[in-house]
């Protein structure tokens, strides 16, 4: 067993092997035991014009907390669970939010920089559980403080480099609560594979077969393979069950969020909200700025009455080409099954039989089967 615990007001990186990694980790395996993490922080914040500012980096991680090197052929099997209890007091004088501090954490790396390929996490789960407590005094704006940011993922938290190769069957789960919630306001970005992927992040060859599930907090963004893709994912499944019982909060089968690029993925296992959500059996959403193509769906979905939704996507405003769904799979709204779901343009729903054809797979969807292999 391995247990750390830090109790300060600075960044802090907590992994088994390394907190920062620059050169090589290979044929690691963490095989038995239980990994726990807590981080206690007080904030006071500082005030600079129209701002109130507090803010920094932590970093958990099952081998390292940040990746600037190389993992090849790493594998963790240990159950990471990690707690971060924030503090906070004073008087908020700007006229802008409180900057909230950030804590990354992955079944592997909480933060990649580098590479991460032929590795996984498998048969455990990474618990991230966030609690802030406390008063802050404002007479400007606030509800629009905000506390802290968890990004959690399978075996990244935040990608920023490559990850291939690389798969996990571990539950992410990822909660947190509020003594006050007028003034406290938690983000969460969760995903089997990685909580985000940004920057020059780059996803390929990776698959997730897991739970992936994120509640108790005010903007969450839940996918099966990633919560936040702002980056480039390929030849990529998730078979995952992706929940939340969040109003307002993004889920997808593949993704919450796309931002980017997505080829040549598919998704299915289930999808389920018990509140009103932007939900998506591939994505809960792809904006302007995304684009997803050769994909398709066939998870189930069971959500609530008032959800924006879609059988591949809830909500979209950037490009889809070459997208599918499944007809023949459930798609439960407020406890009613629905045979019919209007979706948006190019995107195309067919029968079960066919969607998983030889033929098109091939012949429609121009894959071979070297793309799964890893």
């Amino acid at each position: 067993d391995f247990t750390f615990n830090a109790n300060a007001n600075d960044a802090i990186s907590m992994g088994v092997i390394a907190g920062v990694n620059s050169g090589n980790i290979y044929n690691c395996v963490l095989q038995s035991g239980v990994i726990k993490m807590s981080y206690s922080v007080n904030i006071y914040p500082g005030y600079y014009g129209e701002y109130t500012i507090y803010g920094n980096n932590c970093y958990f991680g099952g081998l390292c907390a940040r990746n600037e090197g190389q993992i090849v052929g790493c594998a963790n099997f240990v159950d990471i669970a990690v707690n971060v209890s924030t503090h906070y007091s004073g008087d908020f004088a700007g006229s802008e939010q409180l900057i909230y501090t950030n804590f990354y954490s992955g079944g592997l790396v909480g933060t990649n920089y580098g590479t991460v390929t032929k590795s996984s996490y498998q048969n455990a789960k990474l618990t991230v559980y966030t609690y802030s407590c406390g008063w802050m005094y404002s007479s400007n704006t606030p509800d629009r403080i905000v506390c802290a940011s968890v990004v959690a993922g399978g075996i990244i938290g935040s990608n920023q480099g490559i990850c291939s190769e690389t798969f996990s069957t571990s539950a992410v789960l990822s909660y947190s609560n509020n003594d006050n919630p007028k003034t406290a306001r938690n983000h969460l970005n969760i995903g089997g594979i990685a909580g985000e992927n940004v920057a020059n992040g780059n996803i390929y060859n990776c698959f997730a077969s897991s739970t992936v599930e994120g509640g108790f907090s005010n903007a969450t963004v839940v996918g099966g393979l990633v919560g936040k893709n702002v980056a480039n994912i390929s030849n990529c499944y998730a078979s995952c069950f992706v929940a939340s019982d969040l109003f307002g909060a993004y889920l997808g089968g593949l993704v919450g969020s796309n931002e980017k690029s997505i080829q040549n993925a598919y998704s299915s296992g289930t999808v389920v909200c018990s509140s009103p959500t932007v939900i998506g059996g591939f994505a809960g959403e792809n904006t302007s700025a995304g684009s997803i193509q050769n994909c398709f769906s066939s998870a189930t979905i069971n959500i609530a009455d008032g959800s924006t939704r879609g059988r591949f996507v809830g909500s979209t405003s950037g490009v889809t080409f070459k997208c599918y769904f499944d007809l023949d799979t459930p798609f439960v709204v407020g406890g009613r099954h629905y045979d019919t779901q209007a979706e948006h343009s190019n995107i195309l729903g067919i029968s079960y039989q066919e969607l998983w054809s030889q033929e098109f797979l091939t012949e429609t969807m121009y894959w071979d089967g070297s793309a799964w292999i890893f």
